[in-house]
């Protein structure tokens, strides 16, 4: 979806000859475009990617099969927990733990909000999330957070080596995050208008987490490592 820009000559080409289909959209609807397909997907798995990301190549196979590992839940790879209420600052608190996408994770964990940029979910689950739940342009990562709070989905962050996501040099000059230095009030607002009983991020899917457990893919390579003995 291509906000309030004239598709180019190389674009073009590809139109109607690959499964890439761009966009040219009317109205700017800013960093929410990024579900404006959301509602039409019948089948499989949805995925967001920023533009001012480098992906690994296993980057789609990895986030779909987890998407298929927490069935209803949105995993992805930039995860924040509020470990004080209510919230001074949704982009500044000081009681945040963010665990970022370029960074590595050694398990996947449950996060308060995930970062919309990196993530994916099954189109089947119960109570998708589609464009209509993202009402202002700039807000998809505070509106992913009350929704899957109103839903009682978890957001999981998900377990990855440091790099598996990468920043685009020079690509943060206009990046929405920076406007948000000066004011979030309304995310803010947004974040604790969320019921007090709806705030837990402890659990994956209505189960439990933590305790002594080991991640599938560390389970996968030591399978691998004995079979090769």
């Amino acid at each position: 979806y291509l906000n309030d820009y004239m598709m180019t000559d190389w674009q073009k080409k590809y139109e109607g000859t690959t499964c890439i289909n761009f966009i040219d959209g009317g109205d700017d609807l800013g960093a929410s475009a990024k579900f404006w397909f959301a509602d039409a997907q019948e089948d499989g798995v949805y995925l967001t990617f920023d533009d001012d990301l480098i992906a690994d190549k296993g980057y789609v196979g990895y986030l779909a099969d987890s998407a298929y590992k927490y069935p209803n839940s949105i995993v992805g790879l930039h995860g924040t927990v509020y470990n004080k209420w209510p919230v001074q600052s949704y982009y500044l608190d000081p009681n945040r733990s963010v665990t970022y996408c370029y960074g590595g994770n050694p398990s996947d964990k449950p996060v308060h909000m995930l970062g919309s940029g990196c993530m994916a979910f099954r189109v089947n689950m119960e109570s998708a999330p589609t464009i209509k739940d993202f009402p202002a342009p700039n807000m998809t990562d505070p509106y992913i957070y009350k929704w899957a709070a109103s839903k009682k989905k978890s957001l999981v962050c998900l377990n990855r080596l440091s790099g598996f996501v990468k920043e685009q040099a020079e690509s943060q000059g206009t990046a929405i995050w920076k406007g948000l230095l000066k004011s979030c009030t309304v995310q803010t607002n947004l974040i604790n208008s969320v019921k007090a009983s709806l705030r837990k991020a402890e659990t994956i899917g209505g189960k439990s987490y933590g305790g002594a457990s080991l991640e599938w893919s560390h389970f996968k390579q030591i399978l691998s490592v004995i079979g090769k003995k």
